[in-house]
């Protein structure tokens, strides 16, 4: 995500598109530590917020867009995805998996914001 956040600055779309990161263990990650977390990780907090709620309200969500979780001797063992969503919240690519190309999602994205 940071590269992706680095490559949308670049490109100039950076105040045009904005990066979530939602946590599947809000009982950890407190909004003080995923803040410790994007300050680690050098994250640009213009374009990509790090997001927690409830434990309901997470699992709702994982299961709304298809992630699961098993803990495993005291660790989350969980699929990951990475989803585009357009502004009125519909999902427009699904990629599967925990880590993507930043040079290849950045013609689907400039793709979508020519399409609006």
């Amino acid at each position: 995500m940071v590269s992706l956040s680095k490559a949308l600055q670049n490109a100039g779309l950076a105040d045009k598109i904005q990066l979530i990161t939602i946590t599947f263990d809000p009982a950890y990650d407190s909004p003080g530590v995923l803040r410790a977390y994007a300050a680690s990780n050098a994250t640009d907090s213009v374009n990509h917020r790090f997001l927690t709620g409830n434990k309901q309200q997470i699992r709702d969500l994982m299961t709304q867009y298809g992630i699961t979780t098993i803990q495993a001797d005291g660790t989350i063992v969980h699929n990951a995805a990475t989803l585009l969503m357009n502004a009125e919240g519909r999902i427009q690519l699904r990629l599967d998996g925990p880590r993507f190309n930043s040079d290849d999602l950045m013609p689907i994205l400039r793709k979508q914001l020519l399409a609006k």
